[in-house]
């Protein structure tokens, strides 16, 4: 009975030394679950305020200033936070620079940099983005998240831009904006898809459901053209422009009225162009049209090959075979002025030759 009782008085006091440093345990151990999470656990060297470097060939890859950062055990990822003055390198030379962002994640055997909320610079411009992924090996880089470039002369947005360094391409893709400035003078191009290059002379491509606007004039076409050396931009394939009165305000939905059928009855109070192509000057705001040109104005009609529009007096001239619709016939003639400012229109050199089209 005696050493019963011994036995079980060893037991409750050993329970009871458990339970004890149990609950010590618990009383100093760590509350916050971001103590055992992977970059504590993962952690295999921690800096602060310094600079760090990849190399590749005995050459500078990429380059970084950060205010803190860790590196994994593994060697694989480096990841830095408060990224100032960063640089990546293409064959020893700079092509991404001036990059900062509050977090930059380097994976090393992928050779792959992830950014977010980046700005930086590249040749052709200021490009901010909510996340960039540069491939060091393919001298990339992605864009994602309102991605924008910004000149001094133009910005271009769009939901993706993709950038290859070893053409100096950049291909932007998903509602594709882009804004020039020439001479106080503003136009706005949205489209689906388009091709430039960090070369200014080189042209900048437009596809897909191209619309602009500029000053008084809107306009939709299939494809589009800007080049900065002919200060311009072409539109073309079955393109249609409304042409306002000085003081008329164009706004972007006054572009759906000339693809709507709806809005056919509103559009024989405009003055439109219809042409295989039209040309806008970024410079001078003024307009040249070829090819099949069609201009209405409620509802009077006149056909030529080519017209010129002049912004400074609001007038359309239409010449090589022009011909003018008089009721159910066409008269021909050696020009039509169309005045929007005035709304009408003047045949100069009128011939007597009557007939149906």
């Amino acid at each position: 009975m005696d050493d019963n009782f011994g036995w079980k008085t060893v037991y409750i006091a050993t329970v009871f030394s458990l339970v004890v440093l149990g609950f010590a345990y618990w009383l100093i151990s760590p509350r916050d679950a971001n103590y055992f999470s992977e970059e504590k656990i993962d952690k295999i060297a921690e800096f602060t305020k310094t600079s760090i470097a990849g190399r590749k060939d005995g050459k500078k890859s990429w380059e970084f200033y950060a205010r803190s950062g860790w590196a994994s055990k593994s060697k694989n990822i480096t990841y830095l936070y408060n990224v100032t003055k960063g640089t990546i390198f293409k064959d020893g030379k700079p092509f991404v620079s001036a990059l900062a962002a509050p977090t930059v994640e380097v994976y090393r055997q992928a050779e792959r940099i992830e950014a977010r909320s980046i700005k930086a610079r590249l040749d052709i411009g200021r490009v901010t983005a909510d996340r960039a992924v540069i491939n060091i090996k393919a001298k990339t880089v992605h864009l994602y998240g309102h991605p924008l470039i910004t000149r001094p002369d133009r910005t271009i947005s769009a939901d993706e831009f993709e950038y290859l360094s070893n053409d100096e391409r950049f291909n932007a893709a998903g509602r594709v904006a882009m804004k020039i400035k020439e001479n106080n003078i503003v136009t706005r191009v949205n489209c689906e898809q388009a091709v430039f290059f960090t070369d200014q002379g080189k042209e900048i491509t437009l596809r897909g459901s191209v619309e602009a606007l500029q000053g008084k004039k809107a306009a939709i076409a299939r494809h589009g053209v800007y080049s900065k050396q002919a200060n311009g931009l072409r539109l073309s394939g079955e393109t249609r422009t409304i042409m306002e009165k000085a003081g008329a305000f164009i706004k972007p939905e006054t572009l759906k009225q000339l693809t709507d059928p709806e809005e056919k009855a509103l559009l024989r109070q405009k003055t439109v162009i219809a042409a295989d192509e039209i040309f806008f000057s970024t410079k001078s705001g003024d307009a040249q049209a070829s090819g099949s040109v069609e201009v209405t104005q409620k509802g009077r009609v006149a056909r030529s090959a080519r017209a010129v529009y002049n912004d400074r007096d609001e007038s359309i001239t239409l010449t090589g075979n022009v011909y003018l619709k008089k009721g159910e016939e066409w008269i021909s003639c050696r020009e039509v002025i169309v005045s929007v400012k005035d709304e009408t229109f003047e045949a100069i050199g009128v011939t007597e030759a009557r007939f149906k089209i």
